[in-house]
């Protein structure tokens, strides 16, 4: 989330920081490679933003999970995430803390569209993260 966060600009252009573009949730690998890099993170514990619960036609991006491009974007930026994480060493611990959280919270959502769906477009969602657990789960 890029809402959330104050970066020193030192910091960010020493690594050179760039958000992959044509994709929705481009956030999610820009965030792990900030972590990834960061020497030290404070938390404050304010809440500083509410995140509203969009009802009708006008739902927000991530209230989507019945958007087929939406699980797909999903997941390509998931995977540039765990593809950075692999290069690295060092990062196997995130790794694993990145996959506890994408099917802890991530993809709850679209599994739970699955009965709501008609059965090919419910096969397609199955076989997208099929493919996608078959690459990237140890």
């Amino acid at each position: 989330m890029v809402w959330n966060k104050l970066i020193r600009r030192s910091f960010y252009e020493k690594h050179d920081f760039k958000f992959p573009e044509d994709h929705l949730f481009e956030d999610v690998p820009w965030a792990i490679e900030l972590h990834y890099y960061a020497e030290s993170v404070s938390v404050l514990h304010e809440i500083g933003y509410y995140w509203r619960i969009r009802t009708g036609e006008n739902l927000s991006v991530t209230q989507q999970k019945d958007n087929k491009q939406n699980l797909i974007d999903r997941i390509c930026m998931f995977q540039k995430a765990f593809d950075f994480l692999d290069e690295k060493e060092d990062a196997a611990d995130i790794r694993k803390m990145l996959e506890v959280r994408q099917w802890g919270f991530e993809y709850v959502g679209y599994l739970n569209q699955l009965s709501m769906m008609e059965t090919e477009k419910a096969n397609d969602y199955i076989n997208l993260l099929a493919d996608y657990i078959e690459k990237n789960m140890s």
